[in-house]
């Protein structure tokens, strides 16, 4: 693996972070592992109806990648390999960086390392994401490691949500969290167990630990949670979408962090969140350009009914999954009925299908009908149902109502 690296990526050669990350994957490796099928339905004629409606649960596992997806688990690779070209802990000079006093000084090699991945709630961002990091082992022990006198953790990535209240003490808690969970370390808990320490100071603690781990690649989720969004009653008010308030950031302290840890830091990150929270973000140009230095994502609802991905890939492997001793048969008028009800939003897809079998099961029917879609849609899907509805009428009034999805005509 290194003499092909040496071969084709000089920069990567006798890097042992990088070794650790495996070999760079193409499309065609990368689509079959980023691909999740559970497995198919099997004995169902002595599968009795209680314990099918269990199984319904493993379509929350189904994944099949876009390829959109397919080119953010492609950034997420090229970054997260870039973030340890000059990180390599055979150099003094890195260990000298990460304990100096001033350890976010910029320098010659400072260069943002930001992939950005924005779409409507349930286009399957998160999902894509966990799916691309799964193709690392997020921490790697190294029994012998330059200027250590054992063996040694290296935090490859750590996936984080943004917490609802936006502020920075409160991310500074996730972070330390979850990096002392991975690592199997106590390095946080007086921090944690302390409300003493302002958020700042909590999140420059957290970065040193994480740079002398040698985290790889943080990932954001949910971004959209550092600003303030208008309440839907405030929406309803405003009645035209040209009038839209701007996003107002909770705490500037937490962005400023973000785009220090961005520039200085040379941590790769990958941003994720809705429609607005990029919006919000690309109202600075300045903090715009970094967010997309790795690459832009956006994740999109399906076109129609005959878009590629749905009819072609999607719909044929989710028609394997069912329930039932008599299969309905996947026709033009179902293939359009599921992207009428759920406006082309995957998870509202996924939604749809396993509760219309949950109402087939629930009524001892033997095979989903046309009736349990519209059965599902009154009952456990009746929340989402204004949202599509205001989705499928492309009229931007009624979207903007929706926060999740208002800002969808514009990106």
């Amino acid at each position: 693996m290194t003499a092909l690296l040496t071969t084709y990526v000089e920069e990567y050669a006798n890097n042992r972070l990088i070794d650790a990350c495996g070999s760079i994957p193409d499309e065609r490796i990368l689509l079959k592992k980023l691909a999740c099928s559970p497995q198919p339905p099997q004995n169902i004629a002595t599968t009795p109806r209680h314990i099918r409606l269990h199984q319904l649960g493993s379509l929350a596992t189904l994944h099949v990648p876009t390829e959109e997806g397919i080119k953010l688990a492609t950034s997420i690779d090229f970054v997260l390999r870039q973030s340890y070209v000059h990180r390599r802990p055979d150099a003094p000079e890195t260990w000298r960086r990460i304990y100096a006093r001033d350890f976010l000084k910029p320098d010659s090699f400072s260069r943002p390392l930001v992939v950005s991945a924005f779409g409507l709630s349930g286009t399957g961002k998160s999902r894509a994401i966990e799916r691309s990091l799964s193709l690392y082992d997020q921490v790697v022990v190294h029994e012998n490691f330059p200027y250590m006198a054992g063996p040694f953790k290296q935090l490859v990535w750590l996936k984080v949500d943004v917490p609802g209240s936006g502020r920075s003490a409160d991310l500074a808690d996730q972070l330390m969290m979850w990096t002392d969970v991975a690592l199997g370390t106590n390095y946080f808990e007086k921090d944690l167990q302390s409300s003493r320490r302002p958020g700042p100071a909590l999140l420059r603690a957290w970065l040193q630990k994480a740079s002398a781990h040698f985290l790889g690649v943080l990932v954001l989720d949910e971004v959209q949670n550092f600003f303030k969004l208008p309440t839907k009653k405030n929406r309803q008010k405003l009645g035209d979408a040209r009038r839209r308030e701007p996003l107002r950031i909770i705490d500037d302290e937490t962005i400023k962090f973000i785009l220090t840890l961005a520039n200085t830091s040379r941590i790769a990150i990958v941003a994720s969140g809705t429609p607005d929270g990029m919006a919000a973000f690309a109202s600075r140009f300045s903090t715009a350009q970094r967010m997309t230095t790795g690459g832009f994502h956006k994740l999109l609802p399906m076109e129609g009914p005959e878009d590629r991905y749905y009819k072609r890939y999607l719909l044929p492997i989710l028609f394997k999954y069912q329930w039932f001793d008599e299969k309905l048969p996947l026709s033009p008028e179902l293939q359009e009925l599921l992207y009428e009800k759920s406006a082309g939003i995957p998870r509202i897809l996924m939604f749809l299908w396993t509760y219309a079998q949950r109402c087939a099961l629930e009524r001892e029917g033997r095979s989903i009908s046309k009736g349990d879609f519209e059965q599902a849609l009154r009952t456990y899907l009746a929340p989402v149902v204004p949202a599509v509805n205001a989705l499928m009428s492309n009229d931007p009034n009624r979207i903007l109502i929706y926060e999740d999805i208002m800002s969808s005509l514009e990106m």
